[in-house]
């Protein structure tokens, strides 16, 4: 109030006390390592003398009446050039500097004085949720030498900070929906915590601690809902690998009770004299008929899709869908290789020889298709006895999700109509005893 009429004094504003008996106190506990302290006010913003009151020189008078050297507390707004700013990040580094003012877009980045920083002290709320974050990160980061460091907020009951806090939990809230609601779910028990920082602040500002349990049942919800959405989409999975299953393994069970006499075809004819029979001729001499068949395919065209024995090998027909009459050959073509079974070889026809070898490994490498064909039964029943049991699986956390979704039914209406304690209190007495909200927060109020 003072920024605003001179008439008011210190003893109208103890947040400014506040601040100065926690500096003190841990600029004293910290005099062996030379702790440092940072104190952020986007308001107030140092003035001279004739310019009249302001927050940044309050506080250092202050803080020299309690006997702590005026050099051993600085303004990053003196810092105006490069090397200015240099040498104070050194300064408050070595310890040489303790206690450093500034505004958030004078010191929430770009400024490395972490070494030794052990609290930073808010006297404001900023206005944007990555402020919090830019402040706080002059002393949360590699390099400090404290494994513990203090943060403060300081807030005055039914004063402005009820807007500012209002403002920083529905864009933390906003955000938050944004990052827990996408596709595939992501979810954590703990949401969000800067969320519930701005929503206790909040609550401590308007002195109603039910807004943070509103907010936390908000959350809660959010969490649970996603979990159940997550929950949904996997039995949609399993019933999809069910109705596959159901349809594929009798094919593939049928595929396997014809593998025995391909095979036996297969070993017989491994050693024999090549020999490849068209239509009418046959061929015994590799190259040739590898030239012979790529021909057949190049000009396997007809005006409607059929498909064509070009030739016999191994006592296996080779068979081809036909391509449309401007239908270019493409640089790789699909040989059917047919007997109780189909078996498929990619050809690139860039070999005649290479070619013929390529369709008699085919013949030879049957007994591992079927193989494979059993691997493919086996993991498809194992899926399937799976998914039969999970698909009737109900949401594990369904009653946590209806008695958060009760209580915050009933809670967020009160709290919307700013309802009395009392009232609040009895409307959740029926969910249990413990719902009355704990104040966790160790933070600076002015009551």
């Amino acid at each position: 109030m003072r920024l605003i009429d001179p008439a008011y004094t210190l003893s109208d504003n103890q947040k400014i006390l506040q601040v100065v008996d926690n500096v003190e106190w841990i600029y004293r506990d910290g005099a062996e390592d030379k702790a440092t302290q940072m104190i952020f006010s986007d308001i107030g913003t140092p003035k001279s003398k004739e310019e009249g009151f302001d927050v940044y020189n309050e506080l250092k008078a202050l803080l020299v009446d309690r006997g702590i050297p005026k050099e051993e507390i600085a303004f990053v707004h003196d810092a105006n050039t490069d090397e200015k700013k240099n040498s104070l990040s050194r300064k408050v580094n070595s310890g040489e500097v303790r206690i450093l003012m500034a505004s958030t877009e004078k010191g929430g980045t770009g400024l490395n004085v972490q070494s030794r920083m052990k609290a930073v002290h808010h006297l404001d709320v900023p206005w944007r949720p990555s402020d919090i974050v830019q402040r706080n990160g002059r002393l949360i980061r590699q390099g400090n030498m404290h494994q513990e460091v203090d943060i403060y907020h300081y807030i005055t009951k039914g004063s402005f900070d009820n807007y500012l806090w209002q403002t920083q939990e529905n864009k933390l809230k906003y955000i938050t929906q944004i990052m827990t609601s996408k596709d595939p779910v992501r979810s954590a028990e703990d949401i969000d915590e800067q969320t519930m920082t701005a929503s206790d602040f909040k609550a401590l500002a308007t002195g109603n601690p039910y807004l943070k349990l509103k907010m936390e049942l908000e959350n809660e919800l959010t969490v649970l809902e996603n979990q159940k959405r997550a929950f949904n989409r996997s039995k949609d999975v399993y019933r999809h690998t069910i109705s596959y299953s159901e349809k594929h393994l009798p094919i593939m069970e049928k595929r396997l009770s014809q593998y025995d006499k391909d095979i036996a075809q297969s070993l017989a004819t491994k050693s024999q004299d090549f020999v490849m029979r068209f239509d009418n001729q046959v061929m015994d001499n590799r190259a040739e008929a590898g030239d012979y068949l790529r021909k057949l395919i190049t000009y396997n065209r007809s005006e409607t899709k059929e498909v064509r024995t070009l030739a016999n090998f191994r006592g296996f027909d080779l068979k081809m869908t036909t391509r449309g009459p401007s239908e270019p050959l493409p640089e790789t073509v699909s040989l059917m290789i047919v007997g109780d079974n189909h078996y498929t070889v990619t050809l690139d026809l860039k070999s005649d020889v290479g070619t013929i070898q390529r369709i008699s490994n085919a013949i030879d490498h049957i007994l591992d298709d079927q193989e494979k064909t059993e691997e493919m039964v086996k993991d498809l029943k194992d899926k399937l006895r799976v998914a039969k049991v999970e698909v009737e699986k109900v949401f594990p956390k369904e009653e946590d999700y209806q008695l958060v979704k009760a209580k915050y039914d009933v809670l967020a209406p009160l709290v919307e109509k700013e309802a009395e304690i009392e009232e609040i209190d009895a409307a959740l007495a029926k969910f249990s005893e413990d719902t009355t909200p704990q104040k966790k927060q160790q933070i600076a109020l002015e009551i």
